[in-house]
């Protein structure tokens, strides 16, 4: 995996990076030297990275939804009934011309170059995204803080900050019990939990936990226990 002090570490996170880089390369390209043919590559590499990155985030969403409406319809809820509509598919936007592989390779590569180039400046720098963070930072004290309000009909958003960390890990309880079971890994804030809803006129209690993750593993401490009242339309 190529590093920079200036790249984020998750995949959202270097879309974002990317399509900064890229929008404001050819305002830059004349005085460091950066070919049209680097240019052009830098911005298809941009948009493609993004629609990939939409694209399995849509898919992630979905299997969310899917496993979601296959556990109520295998185990029910206290009330039976008709089970709802089945989880619409994923609706993809045409993609873009695809790329070779190792755009962020390339485009450090052209980061790299402007940073030693002569006449390099700190703005330039600023305006493209290549200067990382000089603060330090303790990933092992991290503790997620994190309120829920109702949207979408009723369902539950996770609103949380990510805080230089790659993403959070969401538990929940939604059978008053002890336990708690893995949710879902979000790494863009916020996160709506779509479970089905209670039945019209019932209310249920919610409960949920985060926990940081950093370079693939649990880091920090758990957050405090958020609840939720959620009923059904």
């Amino acid at each position: 995996m190529i590093s920079a002090s200036f790249l984020p570490t998750d995949n959202s996170g270097k879309a974002f990076w990317l399509d900064n880089f890229a929008s404001k390369l050819s305002l830059h390209a004349s005085k460091y030297g950066i070919l049209p043919e680097e240019v052009s590559d830098t911005e298809a590499g941009s948009l493609y990275f993004k629609y990939v990155v939409t694209y399995a985030r849509q898919i992630d969403e979905y299997k969310t939804n899917i496993n979601a409406y296959r556990d109520e319809l295998r185990d029910g809820s206290e009330h039976f009934g008709i089970a709802a509509n089945l989880p619409a598919l994923p609706v993809f936007a045409p993609p873009p011309a695809v790329v070779p592989n190792g755009i962020f390779k390339r485009s450090i590569s052209l980061a790299q170059r402007i940073k030693k180039h002569t006449q390099y400046a700190e703005a330039d720098g600023r305006d493209l995204g290549i200067i990382g963070e000089q603060t330090s930072h303790d990933f092992q004290k991290a503790k997620p803080h994190f309120t829920i309000r109702l949207i979408e009909g009723g369902h539950p958003e996770i609103v949380w900050t990510r805080k230089k960390m790659d993403g959070v890990e969401i538990w929940v309880n939604r059978d008053g019990g002890e336990d708690f079971s893995f949710l879902a890994y979000d790494q863009r804030p916020n996160y709506t939990d779509m479970y089905p809803l209670p039945a019209a006129g019932k209310a249920v209690v919610w409960r949920y936990k985060l926990i940081y993750r950093y370079k693939d593993k649990q880091a920090g401490s758990w957050s405090d226990v958020v609840s939720v009242n959620v009923s059904g339309n």
